[in-house]
């Protein structure tokens, strides 16, 4: 049977990449083996740790020259204006109920 065929490679029952060490992986810039998210830094792709990555990238967007506030202003569609047709009605039906409250 298949078990048996295993137990014969295997006598424990585990398989030769399981019996080898594993190594922890570390941040490139501080050695912490522990992180919420591996993020790309010099050292490669997933070599810092969240923290030494976030501050790698503040660093590098102030090298270049880039700010967090210099992003395209956003194209207003209507959906946030007061005076869109929809709010229009809305404030209206707002009205209504409070002058059926009012009269009830």
């Amino acid at each position: 049977s298949d078990t048996d065929d295993m137990n014969i490679k295997y006598p424990d029952g585990i398989s030769s990449e399981e019996t080898q060490p594993t190594e922890v992986k570390r941040c490139a810039d501080c050695g912490t083996s522990k992180t919420p998210l591996w993020r790309g830094g010099p050292a490669g792709p997933k070599s810092l740790c969240n923290a030494c990555g976030i501050r790698s990238r503040k660093k590098r967007r102030a090298i270049m020259g880039l700010k967090p506030e210099e992003k395209k202003p956003r194209k207003n569609n209507g959906g946030g204006r007061l005076g869109s047709p929809l709010h229009q009605r809305l404030i209206a039906l707002g009205r209504e109920v409070m002058m059926q409250r009012s009269t009830v």
